[in-house]
C-alpha cells in the first residue's frame, strides 16, 4: 500500500491486529491520549476529568481492529 505522510508518497506494509485486545488497548490508549476528541468514534466515554472510562476501553479493546503500517525500504 501507499500512504501520504506529510505531502510524501511511500510504500508500507499494513498489518491488521484484530485478535489481540490487550495489543489493540495498548494502541487505543496512545491514540486517544494523542486524539481523545475521537474516543466517541469507539464507544469510548470520558470521565470529567478528560480520562477514558476504562470498561469502554476494554469493550473497545475486543472489537477494534488497529492497522500497523511499517515502511517498505
Amino acid at each position: 500500500m501507499v500512504l501520504r505522510i506529510e505531502g510524501q508518497d511511500a510504500p508500507y506494509h499494513a498489518i491488521a491486529i484484530d485478535n489481540d485486545p490487550v495489543e489493540v488497548e495498548k494502541w487505543l490508549r496512545y491514540y486517544l491520549a494523542r486524539f481523545p476528541q475521537d474516543a466517541a468514534y469507539h464507544d469510548i466515554r470520558l470521565n470529567s476529568d478528560k480520562s477514558l472510562v476504562l470498561e469502554d476501553l476494554e469493550k473497545a479493546s475486543r472489537s477494534a481492529v488497529v492497522v500497523e503500517a511499517r515502511p517498505i525500504y
